[in-house]
């Protein structure tokens, strides 16, 4: 019933105008890595209608969506774009100098198959970039989580210290929202991205991360005393409040 829902969603045009004009924003994640990769050859997976990776500056750019609406879309924006499924790339191992995942992470139910399949077409020395909400962290939720935010706090910040497996990506899954014509941003987010665990995880993958940021200074103006005292823990470099700002970013290069 989710995959129907988020489908019919995804579907719609209506879904990418929205995209797009948020897209249009200028992050500052992504101007970080608009020149990275000039005379490269990249992939985007989960490019929506385009306009993220139309930004980068590279030889030659790839973007798939499982959505033909978007890809509908792409087209007009980037050199390649192909419907496909994001746990089972349409691409021969070691392909691209880079693999971006810009604001789509948090909408894969298996974020560990999509990181695997973008290991496996990344050519060694090639590096993953990821920019996502940091719903996981533990001062933090998407507007689909429905559990005890303090709860969630005391078990996260207990977590940062004591992980359970490194191995794994223990991200909570949760239940898109109404997906109808009143949808608000990230109501169809199906899992909570968070960057300590990425981070440890990526390094167990014989990943060497080579950027890393919460995003702190992207902080809401309106934030409450609680997040402001966190954020000034973070300014501070003081374990684990650097990891709980509200977008992870990281680039990681694949070492084998």
């Amino acid at each position: 019933m989710i995959d129907e829902l988020v489908a019919k969603t995804w579907s719609k045009k209506q879904y990418y105008r929205l995209s797009g004009q948020a897209s249009g924003n200028e992050h500052p994640s992504i101007n970080t890595i608009a020149s990275r990769y000039t005379g490269k050859k990249i992939l985007e997976v989960g490019c929506g209608e385009g306009t993220k990776l139309q930004k980068i500056h590279a030889a030659h750019k790839t973007g798939i969506d499982i959505s033909a609406t978007a890809i509908a879309q792409a087209k007009h924006k980037i050199d390649q774009a192909t419907v496909a499924d994001a746990e089972n790339l349409p691409f021969p191992d070691k392909t691209y100098d880079a693999v971006l995942s810009l604001f789509s992470l948090e909408h894969f139910q298996h974020p560990r198959a999509v990181l695997r399949e973008i290991a496996r077409v990344l050519k060694p020395g090639g590096e993953l970039v990821i920019l996502t909400p940091n719903f996981g962290a533990p001062n933090r939720a998407s507007p689909c989580f429905t559990g005890h935010r303090a709860g969630k706090l005391l078990k996260g910040f207990l977590t940062d210290f004591c992980p359970l497996n490194s191995k794994v990506l223990n991200w909570q899954s949760v239940i898109p929202r109404s997906l109808t014509e009143d949808y608000q941003s990230d109501y169809d987010t199906l899992v909570e991205p968070y960057g300590l665990s990425l981070v440890r995880f990526l390094k167990n993958q014989k990943f060497v991360v080579k950027v890393y940021s919460t995003n702190w200074q992207m902080e809401e103006k309106g934030a409450s005393s609680l997040q402001r005292i966190f954020r000034a823990l973070a300014v501070l470099r003081i374990f684990p409040f650097i990891h709980w700002g509200p977008h992870l970013f990281v680039i990681a290069q694949k070492t084998v």
